[in-house]
């Protein structure tokens, strides 16, 4: 039988770093709403929203048709870190802020998404994408626009599948793919009946197949050290497409400038520019009110309190699109030990945690069990293994053989039970968020050190695996199916706890084998109830996401899984901005 576009959404889960969730930095924000349906009111409150909540109210992006926009004006945003490696097709590149950047210069690809997560053909590059499960071998065929180009002019055909492929299938250990999944069940790409049809085949079934291809790269990335390196220091903006393009990488002022793309044959962009600039969080609230940038994260309540009272702005609430916790690096110190892990499960008080992050919004929402899946999806499932209980943690500890001495730290065998966690940038929440952490450590016997890093620090710190324990976060998809190889497979380059298991292992190919979205959840989820019993990737809270813009910005701000496009935003009539 051929299969027309009906599938659900997945995708790589991109890094966030912890000061930008603890302030929801997250590029999007919603209306104001009744505070029941997930959002919140002019306070900022509101609960997390559920499995029953109207998608259309949990959407603020000001939608506006393009003929009520002004043609021209700049658009001002910020970053928490610039770089070094933009390429997000890799762990050291596979970042939010490198997706901001992104998002208007490099749109190649197959899919596009709508709110609740469906994928819809992005006809800039195919027009039609069929899956034929008829034969022994299922087959992927997938028409091509010929308008199709990158900047530097290679056409987008049926080489730029062939090379992605090749170099995302996980044969060539050297290449640091955030996941090979889907692309290790490729057995050949072809021409079809011209250069502008490519013919997947299957050397084995892989759901949900719009995964393959959603996004797409420069068939001049085919060796090694592009894909890890080539990128370093260096956008390329020749080998990408999109309404806009690169004016200017500055990386002494921490600027990235955008501008229309005379290349571009889709819809032209209402913006004049496009600028990103790398601020600490603390400057960001400052560079508002002055008028240096146009929007800003104001999702815990000290900033909240900053701009409440702003004229000409508009504060924009949802639900964010995103999990935070704490990863463990398993490979350094004494988180090698399962005891000592089992016991940071056990004494971590993880709603006290959440409580500091949403003092002064009035939020709630139930502490989250999953990195793979919002607690709003039919296939969301707790699978945190512990309860909160630090007379059990420290019992594990002490079973393990780490002796209380007085009020010090514990020890064994003549060393002391160190631990560091690593954060990053200035945020006063984040700070007073790792603080409490440390102190509930100190409390079942660790001496637990704080490592500040700044934000721009964040993606070297995590391509070196440079932490023991970190905050951070990813964003979240609609199907966990692609994400569970990418998290929870033990060779994974993108698992950085760097433990799993051969069991978890033989597991995760069964979760993309199904066409049905539910069979494929009960594996994914029976992979990660057995991996978070390796304590080792500690779900903390998905929070509410809101922003502060300046008035008059069309066609942006939160929308769930809604792609964003960038011809399209702009500023309304009267209210140019540049």
């Amino acid at each position: 039988m051929i299969h027309p576009v009906t599938f659900r959404f997945s995708r790589r889960a991109g890094l966030v770093g912890a000061s930008a969730l603890a302030a929801t930095a997250l590029a999007a924000c919603s209306q104001e709403r009744d505070t029941t349906s997930g959002g919140g009111g002019s306070d900022g409150g509101g609960t997390a929203a559920t499995a029953d909540s109207n998608l259309e109210e949990l959407m603020a992006h000001n939608p506006k048709d393009v003929s009520e926009l002004e043609q021209g004006g700049t658009l001002t945003l910020t970053i928490s870190a610039l770089g070094p490696n933009y390429f997000g097709w890799n762990n050291s590149g596979n970042n939010v802020d490198n997706s901001n950047i992104y998002a208007a210069m490099d749109v190649s690809g197959v899919w596009k998404y709508e709110a609740d997560g469906t994928p819809v053909l992005r006809e800039e590059f195919c027009t039609d994408a069929q899956y034929d499960d008829s034969g022994e071998k299922h087959v992927i065929t997938y028409t091509l626009n010929p308008e199709a180009k990158f900047n530097d002019g290679t056409p987008y055909d049926w080489k730029v599948f062939e090379n992605q492929w090749k170099m995302m299938n996980g044969e060539d250990k050297t290449i640091d793919a955030v996941s090979t999944e889907g692309y290790d069940r490729i057995e050949k790409v072809e021409a079809g009946e011209d250069d502008f049809q490519a013919v997947v085949t299957m050397r084995e079934p892989y759901q949900p197949w719009q995964d393959l291809f959603s996004g797409t790269f420069h068939p001049a990335i085919n060796t090694p050290e592009l894909f890890n390196d080539g990128f370093v220091d260096d956008l390329h903006p020749e080998w990408m497409i999109g309404p806009f393009t690169l004016e200017k990488l500055d990386t002494v002022q921490k600027r990235v400038t955008l501008v229309p793309n005379e290349n571009w044959w889709g819809e032209k962009p209402k913006l004049d520019k496009i600028v990103w600039v790398q601020m600490e969080s603390s400057a960001t609230i400052p560079a508002f009110k002055n008028g240096e940038i146009d929007g800003t994260a104001v999702g815990n309540a000290n900033r909240f309190e900053q701009v409440k009272d702003m004229e000409g702005i508009d504060i924009r609430r949802s639900q964010t699109m995103s999990i935070s916790g704490i990863n463990f690096n398993t490979t350094k110190g004494h988180l090698s030990d399962i005891e000592v892990r089992k016991a940071i499960y056990q004494g971590v008080n993880r709603e006290e945690l959440a409580s500091i992050r949403f003092n002064g919004i009035d939020w709630s929402e139930e502490t989250p069990g999953s990195w793979m899946l919002m607690p709003f999806s039919p296939h969301y499932q707790d699978n945190y293994p512990f309860e909160h209980d630090v007379e059990a943690a420290k019992k594990t500890l002490e079973d393990a053989g780490w002796v209380a001495e007085g009020d010090g730290p514990r020890s064994k065998d003549g060393e002391t039970l160190d631990m560091t966690i690593t954060t990053f940038g200035d945020d006063p929440i984040t700070n007073a968020i790792v603080q409490t952490l440390q102190k509930q450590l100190q409390n079942i016997g660790f001496n637990a050190e704080i490592d500040a890093r700044g934000s721009g620090d964040f993606g070297q710190v995590m391509a070196d695996q440079a932490f023991q324990l970190v905050m951070m976060g990813y964003t979240v998809g609609s199907d966990p199916t692609g994400v569970v190889k990418q998290f929870f497979d033990s060779e994974s380059t993108s698992n950085m706890t760097g433990t799993g298991s051969d069991e978890i292992d033989e597991m995760i190919p069964q979760a993309s084998v199904s066409p049905e979205i539910e069979e494929r959840a009960k594996i994914a989820n029976e992979c990660e109830k057995k991996f978070q019993e390796l304590c080792a990737m500690m779900p903390l809270w998905n929070g509410p996401s809101i922003m502060a813009y300046k008035e008059g910005l069309a066609n942006f701000g939160p929308k769930l899984f809604l792609s964003t496009d960038w011809s399209t935003v702009g500023w309304e009539k009267g209210k140019k901005n540049g």
